[in-house]
């Protein structure tokens, strides 16, 4: 990630009064999941020229009708400190994503919604939001461009696939945040209505 920001900051131009436009982090479900944790772990040199963090239904934790049992993530686990590099096929149900038919459709066809990954990524990703979700990795003010941390989260409340409530606790536990916004879209499910 900080790579990329690197290769943006550098080749962003100024206008016409000399300001470059402001650099905003987006990211969803798990990419979601990964910006927070930027925000908190990331290079300060980095995060302090971003303008704001975009969070649209973070993996912070799994809706129930989608977690894993817990011998799974423990054989998972298991086998994953053995064999770290081995991929995992998890897909995801595309009625989970939307009501809507042909966004179903689309998302299981996209070829960049893969669903495999190593167990020693999903390890991570699991590791990485019960760490925020748990209040381990908190996300402060003063983070962003010109000091100040601005979060905007949004989460639909029939997500089958990322709990809502989840979005919910990090942003009570932002006290010291004070741009921060949750918008819950009810009856929408994990991409849309």
């Amino acid at each position: 990630m900080t790579s990329f920001i690197k290769s943006v900051l550098a080749s962003s131009s100024p206008d016409d009064e000399g300001k470059k436009a402001p650099l905003f982090l987006m990211g969803h479900s798990m990419g979601g999941a990964e910006v927070l944790y930027y925000i908190a772990k990331g290079p300060s040199d980095v995060v302090s020229q971003i303008r704001g963090f975009l969070l649209e239904a973070p993996f912070l934790a799994f809706h129930k009708d989608s977690k894993p049992s817990p011998v799974t993530v423990f054989l998972g686990r298991l086998v994953g400190k053995m064999l770290p590099h081995r991929q995992m096929v998890f897909p995801l149900d595309g009625k989970l994503m939307s009501r809507d038919p042909e966004v179903q459709r689309a998302f299981v066809e996209d070829k960049l919604c893969h669903d495999t990954s190593t167990l020693e990524g999903l390890a991570g990703n699991l590791d990485r939001a019960a760490d925020i979700d748990s209040g381990k990795v908190l996300i402060g003010e003063g983070k962003g461009e010109g000091g100040k941390t601005r979060v905007w989260v949004s989460h639909g409340t029939e997500d089958g696939v990322c709990d809502y409530k989840a979005s919910e606790r990090l942003c009570d536990r932002m006290k010291d945040v004070k741009d921060k916004e949750l918008k819950l879209y009810k009856g929408w499910y994990h991409k849309c209505k």
